[in-house]
């Protein structure tokens, strides 16, 4: 593949950038430009030039497929707990638990005891913890 394209070249980061610009979706204006380049490449066919993209993303991102399979499921299991209210409802849960300021201090500031100055145990963990939500 020692073609030169020339000008055209051009037209795929500045599809990406524009498309970025004007619509404030990364990953659809980066996918654009890709297209747009392969579209290029496969001489202006559309479905050559799907297959191409998809090679290409294929062979590129061949090392990193549980990285990307796992930071695409967190952001969707991130997606469905906001917009079925789940941070909404934490929010109203913190908000009906803890009244005053100091009942959150009293959580979030734990006062050590002097034999675990370097480390807690679970079972210690676990014990201040449940001894802590008590007090509230």
């Amino acid at each position: 593949m020692d073609t030169n394209y020339g000008i055209l070249a051009l037209i795929p980061p500045l599809v990406a950038i524009l498309l970025c610009f004007a619509t404030k979706q990364v990953l659809l204006s980066m996918f654009a430009g890709l297209f747009a380049g392969t579209l290029i490449m496969s001489n202006w066919n559309p479905f050559a030039g799907a297959a191409l993209a998809l090679e290409q993303i294929a062979t590129n991102m061949a090392d990193n497929v549980i990285l990307l399979l796992f930071t695409l499921f967190m952001g969707v299991g991130i997606s469905f707990i906001w917009r079925l209210g789940g941070s909404l409802a934490l929010a109203e849960a913190a908000k009906s638990r803890f009244k005053k300021r100091s009942s959150v201090w009293k959580v979030c500031m734990w006062e050590r005891p002097k034999k675990y100055r370097s480390f807690w145990s679970p079972a210690e963990v676990h014990r201040l913890f449940q001894a802590r939500l008590w007090l509230i």
